[in-house]
C-alpha cells in the first residue's frame, strides 16, 4: 500500500492565493489575452462560491474583438501554482470543465523550468468539439512510451521528445479506453464532472480518470491509495531499451497550470480538420472574435486540487494520522506596486501536521443527475447533457413519436447517427450540430419526466408552442452522442503541441547550452610515417539559441502536423513506435561543431599520400596545431610528422554564439588529441 500525506489543498480562496494569474503573451498563438488577478476579477473571469469553495474560471463572453488581432485577443485566464511539485500525487476534482465548443482549448497540466527539459504532463486537454480527453507528455531527448505495460488507454504518438523530426511539438499521447465515455467536454460535464489523478513516482507517471459516480472512497476521504485504483489510463516511464523513459531525468519541479485558451496552435489549426467548425466561420479567430455568446459554456468549475507527498511508514500509521490532516493556508495573493500580480515560485515541501486551516466541505461523490435520472452511457452512446438551440435544432430530424419514449428508445432509433436527442414523446437524430446548438451549463434545465419512465428525464422546455419535424427552439433536448462513430472517423482527438515554454512561457528568451564536441582529423602516424591515422580532438562549446527557433509555428489546415499522414515524414518503425529521437538539438550540435576553428598544415611522411607523395597538406583543429608548434619550439619530440613552419594558418570563420575552451582546458584537450594520434 502506498502512503500519501496531504501537502497542499487548493480550494476557494486558497486556490486563488496559491496560484499566479499569469498575464503573458500566449506562447501557443491563441486568440486570447491572459489577465492578471485584478483584471480577471474586474472583468468577471474569476469567482469563488463562499458556500462551496468552488472556483469558477471563464473567458469574456460579452465583447467582440477584431479577428485580425488589432484589438487584442479575448480576455481569459491562465493560473500557475506558486509551489512546484517534484514527485507526488496530484488530484483535481472538477464539477465542470469547458464544454465541447468550437474554438476552445482548455487544459489542466504541469510543466517544469527550462521547457521541455524538465518535462510537461497534460492531464486534461482537448479542443473544439471533442468529447474525448488527450493525455500527453513533452520532454527533452530520449523519452518514449513503453511498448507494453500496465495502461488501459490507446497510444497515439510514442516519441515524447519535443520537438522531434517526425511530429514536431506533438509529444507522446494516450486516448482513454473506449469504455470510458465521459472524459472531456460535454461528456465530462453531463455526468457531473469528476476527478483526474496523476501519480508521479521515481519510475513512472500514471493518470486515472474517475467520473463523478465512480470516485474511489479513499480520494473522498483524503487518504488516497493509487494501488487500489486499478490500471491507469496513461503510463509515462518505465519500459526497456528504445521504448523507455527515465522519469527522474525527464521530469522535475513542475508547476500546476489551469488555463483557458482559444484557437491557437491546436484549436485553430484543427479548425474544420476533425470537426465541422468551419461551417460556422472560415477561421477560428473570426468565430471566437465575433460570437461571445457562443462561449458561455467555456468555463472551469474547480472543486479542489490536492497535492500529496509520499511518506514513510506503514499503512496503519498513515490511516491513523489521516483524520488530522488539514490544508496548507498560503499567504495572501501578492499585488505589485502597479496593481499587477507578482509572480512567485518555490518548491513544494510536505507540511503534514503543520497546516493551519481545515479542508473545506468535500464535494459529493455522487451526482444528482447520473445515474438517477439519466444513464451515463447507453450502448456506444454517451450522455452529453441538456442542449438548447437558437435554430430549432435544424440538423435534427424527428425519427419517432412514442408514448413510451425514453432515452434508451431514442438511442435505439438513432443507432446509425452521431446524435440522439429526446424531448417528451419525440426522438430526434442528427449527424452534426449547427452553430446555434450546444450544451447548456445547467444540466438541470432538462427536467421533463419521460413518458416511458417517469424516473428519467426527456428534455425540457422554456415556454411557448412546439412544432413538428425539427425540434422547437423553445424545447431542450436530452442529448446522447455516438462514441463509436467518433472513434472510427476523423473526429478522434489529434496530438496537441506542447503548452509549455520558459517560465513564464517566453519563446523570445535566450537559451545557453554547453555542448561537448569531438572533432576527428587525419594525422601522420607517430610510429610509422608511411601511415595516416584518425585522431580526435575534444572541446566544449557554448551555444546560444532562441526557443522561438523551434516554437510552435503556424500549421495549415491543408497540411496539419498531426496523425499518420502518409505524405509526411513520420519517424516510426513498422510496429508504430518511433526510432530514437533525432531532434533540432542534434542539428544544433552539428552547427556548433562547424564553429571549431580549423587550419591547414603541411607535413612530411614516408610516401603516405594518396599517390605516394611524401609531402601532404592536412586540415586540423587550430588548437592542436598551436600546441604542436609550442612543443616543437620547446624541443619536445613531435608525435606526428614534421610540420612545415611555413604552413598557412587559415582559420575557418567562427560563428557568433560559439566559443571553444581556452587556457588549461585547451591544453588538457590537446593531451587527448595527442594520445589519439599515438595509437595506430
Amino acid at each position: 500500500m502506498t502512503s500519501y500525506s496531504l501537502t497542499t489543498h487548493y480550494a476557494g480562496e486558497s486556490l486563488i492565493s496559491g496560484f499566479n494569474f499569469v498575464s503573458i503573451a500566449d506562447p501557443t498563438n491563441g486568440f486570447i489575452a491572459y489577465q492578471d488577478y485584478s483584471e480577471a476579477v474586474s472583468q468577471g473571469l474569476v469567482s469563488v462560491n463562499s458556500t462551496t469553495d468552488v472556483v469558477t474560471l471563464s473567458v469574456d463572453t460579452t465583447n467582440t474583438y477584431n479577428p485580425d488581432g488589432s484589438e487584442g485577443g479575448r480576455p481569459s485566464v491562465r493560473l500557475e501554482s506558486k509551489l512546484a511539485v517534484n514527485q507526488g500525487l496530484v488530484i483535481g476534482d472538477f464539477a465542470h470543465m469547458p464544454g465541447s465548443v468550437c474554438g476552445s482549448w482548455p487544459a489542466f497540466w504541469m510543466y517544469g523550468p527550462n521547457w521541455p527539459n524538465s518535462g510537461e504532463i497534460d492531464i486534461i486537454e482537448g479542443a473544439n468539439t471533442a468529447y474525448t480527453n488527450l493525455m500527453s507528455a513533452h520532454t527533452g531527448p530520449n523519452c518514449n512510451l513503453p511498448e507494453t505495460g500496465l495502461f488501459t488507454g490507446a497510444q497515439k504518438l510514442v516519441n515524447c521528445t519535443s520537438p522531434n523530426d517526425a511530429d514536431g511539438y506533438s509529444g507522446c499521447n494516450y486516448l482513454p479506453p473506449t469504455s470510458d465515455m465521459s472524459t472531456y467536454g460535454d461528456s465530462f460535464n453531463a455526468v457531473g464532472g469528476g476527478v483526474y489523478a496523476m501519480d508521479w513516482t521515481s519510475d513512472a507517471i500514471r493518470i486515472w480518470h474517475f467520473p463523478r459516480g465512480s470516485i474511489p472512497q479513499d480520494i473522498v476521504d483524503k487518504t488516497p491509495d493509487p494501488s487500489g485504483w486499478g490500471t491507469p489510463q496513461a503510463l509515462f516511464g518505465g519500459g526497456t531499451g528504445l521504448y523507455s523513459c527515465d522519469v527522474e531525468t525527464s521530469f522535475a519541479n513542475m508547476n500546476i497550470v489551469i488555463n483557458l485558451d482559444l484557437c491557437g496552435s491546436y484549436a485553430g489549426n484543427l479548425w474544420g480538420v476533425n470537426n465541422q467548425c468551419d461551417d460556422f466561420a472560415s477561421t477560428c479567430e473570426e468565430w471566437v472574435g465575433n460570437n461571445p455568446s457562443q462561449l458561455a459554456n467555456v468555463f472551469w468549475e474547480i472543486n479542489y486540487v490536492d497535492v500529496y507527498s509520499l511518506v514513510a511508514g506503514n499503512a496503519a500509521e498513515t490511516a491513523s494520522s489521516s483524520t488530522t490532516r488539514s490544508a496548507t493556508t498560503l499567504a495572501p495573493y501578492p499585488i505589485g506596486a502597479n496593481g499587477s500580480t507578482t509572480r512567485t515560485s518555490s518548491t513544494a515541501v510536505s507540511s503534514s501536521g503543520s497546516a493551519t486551516s481545515s479542508v473545506s466541505s468535500l464535494p459529493s461523490p455522487t451526482d444528482s443527475m447520473v445515474p438517477i435520472h439519466n444513464a451515463a452511457t447507453i450502448g456506444t452512446f454517451a450522455f452529453l447533457g441538456c442542449f438548447s438551440s437558437s435554430t430549432s435544432f435544424s440538423t435534427f430530424d424527428e425519427t419517432a413519436a412514442n408514448g413510451q419514449m425514453t432515452p434508451e428508445v431514442c438511442v435505439g432509433l438513432c443507432s446509425t447517427s452521431q446524435y440522439a436527442g429526446v424531448y417528451n414523446t419525440n426522438c430526434y437524430c442528427a449527424d452534426a450540430l449547427d452553430a446555434g446548438t450546444s450544451a447548456l451549463p445547467d444540466r438541470d434545465s432538462c427536467d421533463l419526466p419521460c413518458p416511458g419512465n417517469a424516473e428519467e428525464f426527456c428534455g425540457g422546455i422554456t415556454g411557448g408552442a412546439v412544432v413538428k419535424r425539427d425540434a422547437p427552439s423553445n424545447a431542450l433536448l436530452t442529448v446522447y452522442g455516438n462514441t463509436a462513430l467518433a472513434v472510427s472517423d476523423d473526429s478522434e482527438p489529434q496530438p496537441a503541441p506542447g503548452l509549455g515554454g520558459s517560465s513564464p512561457a517566453d519563446y523570445s528568451a535566450t537559451i545557453t547550452q554547453i555542448i561537448t564536441s569531438t572533432i576527428t582529423y587525419t594525422a601522420v602516424c607517430s610510429t610509422d610515417a608511411a601511415k595516416l591515422v584518425t585522431s580526435e580532438y575534444c572541446t566544449t562549446l557554448t551555444v546560444e539559441s532562441c526557443p522561438g527557433d523551434y516554437s510552435p509555428g503556424p500549421m495549415t489546415k491543408a497540411a496539419p502536423k498531426y496523425g499518420d499522414d502518409a505524405a509526411s515524414t513520420v519517424n516510426k518503425a513498422a510496429t508504430g513506435y518511433s526510432t530514437l529521437p533525432t531532434t533540432a538539438k542534434a542539428a544544433e550540435e552539428a552547427d556548433a561543431r562547424s564553429t571549431v576553428p580549423m587550419t591547414t598544415m603541411t607535413q612530411t611522411c614516408n610516401q603516405c599520400g594518396a599517390d605516394g607523395e611524401s609531402t601532404i597538406t592536412l586540415t586540423m583543429p587550430l588548437a592542436v596545431v598551436v600546441e604542436m608548434e609550442k612543443l616543437r619550439h620547446a624541443s619536445v619530440p613531435m608525435a606526428t610528422g614534421h610540420m612545415n613552419t611555413s604552413a598557412t594558418m587559415g582559420m575557418m570563420p567562427v560563428q557568433a554564439g560559439a566559443s571553444r575552451t581556452n587556457g588549461l582546458g585547451v591544453a588538457l584537450m590537446f593531451g587527448i588529441a595527442l594520445a589519439g594520434a599515438l595509437v595506430v
